[in-house]
């Protein structure tokens, strides 16, 4: 049980310290196998002691950069841009969520309920893209579970509103088992 649980039902938690000098840290390095890094236990007495170093000795901020990243063309280069901010009504995907229960249309799971069912964990998604669309009207929306969301922005099916499912490349459909809306 996690301790905001022992703690609602009146068990008494002890933190455990761990003394200063028994402390570390891991750090992890890249080796030239990109699938393998290896893992190096420090000390806190020894980090303790570079922070001492550090303080005693500053090191310029251009110097320590070129130290840690061996790059002599690496560079901070600020340009001014113009930034594009959507702004949605969330009341929307919120509204569908509520009127869906929480459940997936396409596997009508609600996915939270075999951990308690406290916690909603389901995802609105655009039919069509709303970087593009700026569509994010109740009939351009669709309530997954992350599962198939997931699918979906890996594989990018095409949505038949007149039979409500995705279509796949190779042929795969998903057909909306749960629809209220659409």
């Amino acid at each position: 049980m996690r301790q905001k649980e022992l703690t609602q039902q009146g068990v008494k938690t002890h933190n455990i310290r761990i003394p200063n000098e028994l402390r570390s840290s891991i750090v992890f390095y890249a080796t030239a196998n990109k699938d393998i890094w290896e893992a190096v236990s420090i000390p806190a007495h020894e980090i303790n002691q570079a922070k001492q170093e550090l303080i005693a000795h500053p090191i310029e901020e251009s110097l320590l950069e070129s130290l840690l990243l061996n790059d002599e063309t690496a560079q901070i280069i600020e340009r001014p841009h113009l930034a594009r901010i959507r702004r949605i009504d969330k009341n929307v995907c919120l509204n569908l969520k509520r009127l869906y229960g929480y459940r997936c249309q396409i596997c009508g799971q609600l996915i939270t309920l075999p951990y308690g069912g406290q916690y909603h964990v389901i995802d609105a998604h655009h039919i069509d893209p709303f970087s593009t669309s700026l569509n994010n009207n109740f009939s351009n929306i669709v309530i997954l579970c992350p599962n198939h969301h997931r699918i979906i922005h890996a594989y990018n099916p095409h949505f038949t509103s007149k039979t409500k499912e995705f279509v796949y490349a190779n042929g795969y459909r998903d057909k909306l088992s749960l629809n209220l809306h659409l």
